[in-house]
């Protein structure tokens, strides 16, 4: 185990030299990214629960596949890294671009977005203006149901992400940004969709970047948001459900007041919220020691459309539900807390669960190369662009520690949307 981690480590040192050498962490963001987030996912959350010897899982023991899980994780890494690499240029002519630019349209967008989620909680039942009222039990409800009226209505909540990192590039008046960000988290929180809240503020923190050279003024600001970041991600994650039902008398202050209620009180905050590792393992050990069968590609080709489609188009009205990946994932703890958890594998093992090692090895070498090939056309001095880029750049996230392709593909459709319409009226206003 312990040459694996050395491994490991090695080979996130070589990546730091090739992005070094390849025009630095500015030139590969994106890279930079997906490979930040798997240092956390696949890295250092295994290495913390190998020294704090924990091998158990919603009541199933782990321990004996800690090193197999390690090692597909660094031969995968691998393939993502030649993937990229063997496809990265830096040929395009990065030419600024400007567009007669009107705050009106994306005051429409935001409207029209949050206006379409509110529309769907109101056919749902929901009385819109209960929704702001503090001492109205609707969050309860709308945890109960999670969803509403239409899960295609619902999936403009995506769509909202969007239209903020739009309104913060084109640089929206800030009055309006602040309270269309305010409107939006509220809504976010109240939905129990905490990673969109996530997904919006790293959006908002690479444009920053972008924005800015790489100073000590600028080193300082981004310290201070890194932080602030952090700590609120894990305010968030550690009271969702005392806002979701309006107990703030319940609220805590991570690492600061550590009440009753919390129910992961003895639970290192960053180490839960991306605990996949142990699931991923729980999958491992599953195909190692039962007859059960990789689905060959079934759940990350075919569900995808089969999300899409209404359910009129399948037999009684019922899609074909579980895909085969999921029910791989609940039938592997062994345990009824385990199936009903509801807890997410990596996308590395959701390759491994379609074909194998080999499938792990072959998509994350597809991932990288579709993230090199993203990299080279990108413009950061377009708008436009940089736009397409930071939304795309983001969603990787969300896949990597999801690992449910048929869900990513829903909510990168939807997270896009503003994009194109965007794209279609300022392409005709751009000025040459």
């Amino acid at each position: 185990m312990i040459l694996v981690q050395l491994f490991f480590l090695g080979f996130f040192l070589f990546n730091l030299l090739l992005i070094y050498k390849n025009g630095g962490i500015k030139s590969n963001f994106a890279y930079s990214f997906v490979l930040g987030t798997y240092a956390l996912f696949c890295f250092i959350t295994p290495i913390s629960f190998y020294f704090q010897e924990r091998y158990e899982i919603h009541g199933n023991f782990v321990g004996d596949y800690f090193e197999s899980g390690m090692q597909i994780y660094l031969i995968s890494l691998i393939a993502l890294s030649v993937g990229y690499f063997l496809v990265r240029t830096d040929k395009i002519e990065r030419v600024e671009k400007e567009y007669q630019y009107s705050h009106r349209l994306v005051s429409l967008l935001f409207y029209f977005v949050f206006g379409m989620i509110l529309v769907n909680l109101s056919l749902s039942g929901v009385s819109v203006l209960s929704l702001f009222d503090l001492s109205s039990t609707t969050a309860i409800s709308l945890y109960r149901t999670n969803i509403g009226f239409s899960n295609y209505l619902s999936a403009f909540s995506d769509s909202l992400i969007a239209v903020l990192i739009i309104a913060y590039i084109f640089k929206t008046p800030r009055t309006n940004f602040l309270i269309w960000v305010i409107l939006s988290f509220f809504l976010f929180l109240l939905l129990g969709f905490r990673y969109r809240i996530l997904l919006t503020l790293i959006g908002i923190f690479i444009i920053f970047y972008f924005r800015n050279r790489l100073n000590l003024s600028m080193f300082i600001k981004i310290l201070a948001l890194s932080g602030s970041f952090f700590y609120l991600m894990i305010f968030i994650s550690e009271n969702r459900r005392s806002i979701f039902f309006r107990r703030f008398d319940e609220v805590s202050l991570p690492f600061i007041d550590y009440s009753e209620y919390k129910f992961y009180k003895d639970e290192n905050p960053l180490l839960f919220e991306s605990q996949n590792f142990l699931t991923d393992l729980s999958v491992i050990k599953y195909y190692k020691t039962s007859d059960v069968s990789y689905d060959y590609g079934t759940t990350i080709f075919l569900y995808p459309i089969v999300r899409a489609l209404p359910a009129s188009f399948f037999e009684n009205n019922e899609k074909p539900y579980p895909p085969p990946n999921l029910k791989t994932i609940q039938d592997s703890y062994g345990t009824v807390t385990g199936y009903y958890s509801g807890s997410a594998v990596t996308n590395i093992i959701e390759f491994y669960m379609s074909f194998g090692v080999m499938g792990s090895i072959g998509l994350m070498l597809l991932f990288g190369s579709i993230i090199g090939k993203m990299e080279n056309r990108v413009n950061y001095k377009d708008p436009l662009s940089l736009t397409f880029y930071v939304i795309v750049t983001i969603s990787f996230f969300q896949y990597i520690s999801r690992g449910y392709f048929p869900q990513y593909v829903n909510n990168l459709a939807y997270i896009l949307i503003p994009y194109f319409i965007l794209y279609y009226f300022s392409r005709k206003t751009l000025k040459e």
